[in-house]
């Protein structure tokens, strides 16, 4: 697919992905952060920069960890809302109404997962996060 995008954009700027595959891209940069993005070198056109990054790129560990990324992101699933039921969970006796969720999101700095309690009454909607930054080389 790269090659294609690369063929198909040739030396006109505008018609470019200005980030390019975003995913093999994103391991790429978290592991090496320091690295000038010039040195990715010229775009084959001779114009611009060249920022694909294909997975023949990448090393094995900047592939394990984009694999184990994929897998984590069906943490997303861990929501009863997702599948319609949105007053999952009630306390009569508070009426009260709650449900949850848990969330993987891809950052700057490598991941984040943050389980979340939804909570409604007749008078208050409130949501409560625990947020658990994952960087890159926290596990």
């Amino acid at each position: 697919m790269t090659n294609q995008l690369l063929t198909e954009e040739d030396s006109d700027i505008s018609k470019r992905d200005f980030t390019g595959l975003d995913f093999s891209a994103w391991a790429y940069d978290l592991f090496n952060a320091n690295e000038p993005y010039q040195n990715r070198g010229i775009h084959r056109s001779g114009v611009g920069i060249d920022r694909y990054i294909k997975p023949s790129d990448l090393t094995a560990d900047q592939i394990k960890y984009l694999k184990k990324q994929g897998y984590l992101q069906i943490i997303n699933m861990a929501s009863p809302m997702l599948f319609g039921l949105d007053n999952s969970f009630k306390i009569n006796s508070l009426n009260l109404n709650w449900n949850f969720a848990v969330r993987h999101i891809l950052t700057s700095f490598g991941h984040d997962i943050t389980p979340s309690i939804f909570i409604k009454t007749t008078q208050y909607n409130g949501v409560f996060h625990k947020c658990k930054v994952q960087g890159i080389f926290i596990f």
